[in-house]
């Protein structure tokens, strides 16, 4: 694995706020913002620690049928391993210099106003210990530009693709732990709930003009209770619930004035406390982009890259979130 580390801060100062104040990883204590930080590789070690076993089977080799293995040879892995370790270098020494104090300390003075007392805004600045190929970065394509948590771009961006959430849960128990784990993740956002089917499409509206729903996070529990104590097989499901707005979203778009209306599609999570059950009927009917099991998972750096990374990639934007 690859042992990624934080130094010490920048300054001596103390704030007045509980936050990290230092960059996400791999700073010494001669680096400072837009410094040569070549210095910091002397400080980690990064090895290959291999852990899946390849066999290629080849036929039986004769004078007639001189077979060659179709796999990596020698050189090529070196040549991989190295490129591997220079991406994941560039990227710890990029997270480190677009790192931003004023814009993570606004951020958390903007969290504390909205009542969440323990934002999650960054990576951790503990160190962390993980295979190399494990790398965020390593997820992104040639074409994204990546972004790292912490940076004046990340907050900009995630303000930017995250304002309105809805979570769709019959339990007032579940709604109010969704709640607090969105806000924790993603504080600045206004967040609406409902209970059943119908009580959320009386909430969402559609923008004709920009082609999408009002929401960019719609959280759906498959399992929603009946409307009808008489007949149980009325009311709606939670697929039937992201079908209905799939299709709101698709009519919406087709008469949009704006010839950019993927840029605003909502990304769709399908929850359920049977997620095997359910996850064909959310996936197939109700065309969920995620799928989240009960109890949800829990709030971190990582699951909230991954929302993002999930909804710019929806949306057609080459924009990667990466932490380090």
């Amino acid at each position: 694995g690859s042992e990624c580390y934080t130094g010490p801060p920048e300054s001596n100062s103390k704030s007045n706020l509980d936050i990290p104040i230092l960059p996400p990883c791999g700073q010494n204590d001669d680096a400072s913002e837009g410094s040569d930080l070549s210095k910091a590789s002397n400080s980690s070690k990064v090895h290959f620690d291999p852990t899946i076993t390849f066999r290629e089977c080849l036929g039986e080799i004769t004078p007639n049928n001189n077979q060659e293995s179709n796999w990596f040879s020698d050189h090529e892995l070196k040549t991989f391993m190295a490129e591997t370790v220079h991406l994941c270098h560039t990227s710890a020494v990029d997270a480190v210099n677009s790192y931003s104090l004023p814009a993570v300390k606004k951020a958390y003075e903007s969290a504390r106003e909205a009542g969440v007392e323990k934002p999650i805004l960054l990576s951790s600045h503990q160190p962390e210990y993980r295979a190399l190929f494990a790398d965020p970065v390593l997820h992104a394509t040639e074409d994204d530009a990546v972004v790292h948590d912490g940076s004046k771009r990340f907050f900009k961006t995630m303000s930017r693709e995250i304002k309105r959430v809805l979570i769709v849960d019959d339990s007032r128990m579940t709604l109010k732990l969704f709640r607090r784990q969105i806000l924790s993740m993603f504080p600045h956002v206004k967040i609406d709930t409902a209970v059943t089917g119908e009580d959320a499409l009386g909430k969402i509206e559609v923008d004709s003009g920009r082609g999408c729903v009002n929401y960019d996070l719609i959280i759906v529990e498959e399992r929603l209770q009946r409307t009808s104590p008489i007949n149980e097989m009325e009311g709606m499901s939670g697929s039937d619930l992201l079908r209905v707005v799939n299709e709101m979203e698709a009519s919406a778009s087709s008469s949009s004035l704006s010839s950019s209306s993927r840029s605003r599609s909502s990304l769709k999570i399908g929850v359920s406390v049977s997620l095997e059950e359910d996850c064909e009927s959310l996936r197939n009917k109700g065309g969920a982009d995620v799928f989240w099991s009960k109890p949800p998972p829990k709030p971190s750096n990582g699951l909230r890259n991954q929302v993002m990374n999930a909804l710019l990639s929806k949306r057609g934007k080459s924009i990667f979130i990466c932490g380090c």
